[in-house]
């Protein structure tokens, strides 16, 4: 029920009006129900329930700031589902070329597989960054006068996007190309920083910058940080500019942001995947399955031994794991050739649970530091198990934790929301 402050004529004006009408009580309770609706109508819903988090391209595009005639630009299609930039160059007659990262322009090609022709959008060529080529070359930037990255990250060390646009910015800055980055929002939010500083043992292509596996920071504030702190090859030669969102806040998860989820590759195809993927990306690097060749991709793990040596129902780090037996199929577009392929194995299906603080993070390395004390040649931890996590330790030491207080210190500094 609305307050009585919010009527636009008092109670005392009711009653006298009451009182004129001699006591009509139907004439009273219209004038009432008409007082009420007007002022439910009049009253202005709170900005945050109506109000979506508007993109760095967008705020650039209606700000008039890409004055430019010849762009460059880094990014995918589900990357313009809000706000379609690549269009609006096009009909501005600004783009040259179309940079694609891994899963290719149209994120249709599963992970690890190449695409076979160059693909060209709306007259665009498009450039794949995946594969035997991950840079762009002196001749990609021939005609170009201004790099443009708008691509949605996944607020993860791993996700290969971020070392696409890290290699991106660096070419450009060799090749004497300013950058303009137009920010987005980590969707995971921009409080947590959780994992262990990448080490330069473990630079790849699934961890170039030494930072923790989720940073909390937007791609703006991480290539920020990189150019500022000297990370970057030609870090000096950069010139970079950052174009804000506007309206996100860092206690914002995506579906604070009211932006619709596209999945940015096949395999995540809801943020609650992607949240769970933060953890259970690991098990790609064991002989654990971390869900491909099954519809839940990362929210299911599983392995032939599971299904006499666990519990059916595991509790911990806010996450809840209850056993499933799964089918495992090659499945197109979205799994080749997985682990277990054609086995139906013991497993179990994950879940954040509501009103917990929650690490998949923790929760995966758990289950991998149990399966190392029982049987670690069964566990069988791959070269790429490292490259992801990203340190030799699975335990924290003294020298870590010194680490990761350090880029947190040295992170605030580059904060821009």
């Amino acid at each position: 029920m609305l307050p009585l402050t919010w009527l636009p004529i008092t109670v005392s004006d009711l009653l006298r009006h009451y009182r004129k009408t001699t006591g009509n009580g139907l004439l009273f309770f219209l004038v009432l129900f008409h007082t009420l609706l007007f002022s439910s109508c009049s009253r202005a819903a709170p900005p945050d329930s109506i109000k979506r988090v508007s993109l760095g391209s967008e705020q650039a595009w209606s700000g008039g700031r890409l004055s430019g005639s010849s762009y460059l630009l880094l990014t995918n299609r589900p990357s313009q589902t809000s706000f379609n930039l690549a269009d609006s160059l096009i009909s501005a007659k600004k783009l040259i070329r179309i940079f694609s990262p891994e899963h290719g322009f149209d994120t249709r090609l599963p992970d690890g597989v190449l695409s076979e022709t160059e693909p060209v959008y709306n007259g665009i060529p498009v450039v794949s960054l995946y594969g035997k080529k991950k840079r762009p070359d002196r001749t990609d930037f021939a005609g170009g006068d201004t790099l443009l990255i708008d691509l949605q990250d996944a607020g993860l060390r791993f996700y290969t996007y971020l070392t696409t646009a890290v290699y991106c910015a660096e070419e450009a800055a060799a090749a004497g190309i300013p950058v303009i980055l137009l920010d987005r929002p980590d969707p995971l939010g921009g409080e947590v920083t959780e994992g262990p500083i990448l080490q330069n043992e473990f630079r790849s292509f699934v961890g170039c910058l030494p930072v923790p596996v989720r940073y909390g920071m937007t791609l703006g504030e991480l290539l920020t940080l990189a150019k500022g702190e000297n990370w970057l090859k030609n870090s000096r030669l950069l010139d970079l500019r950052v174009i804000r969102v506007a309206g996100w806040r860092r206690s914002f998860l995506w579906p604070d942001t009211n932006l619709e989820w596209v999945p940015p590759s096949p395999n995540l195809p809801d943020f609650q995947t992607l949240q769970l993927y933060s953890g259970t990306c690991l098990f790609e690097g064991t002989a654990i399955s971390e869900g491909r060749g099954t519809h839940t991709p990362f929210l299911w793990i599983g392995a032939p031994w599971f299904s006499s040596e666990k519990s059916d129902t595991l509790l911990m780090w806010g996450i809840r794991a209850v056993r499933e037996d799964r089918l495992i199929r090659e499945l197109p577009g979205r799994a080749v050739n997985p682990k277990y392929k054609n086995q139906k194995i013991s497993g179990y299906r994950l879940s954040v649970i509501a009103g917990q603080e929650a690490s998949p993070l923790q929760w995966s390395l758990s289950i991998i530091r149990e399966e190392l004390e029982k049987n670690p040649e069964r566990l069988a931890l791959r070269d790429h198990f490292w490259l992801l996590w990203g340190n030799r330790s699975l335990t924290e030491t003294p020298e870590m934790k010194q680490e990761s207080d350090r880029f947190r210190e040295t992170r605030k500094r580059y904060l821009l929301y």
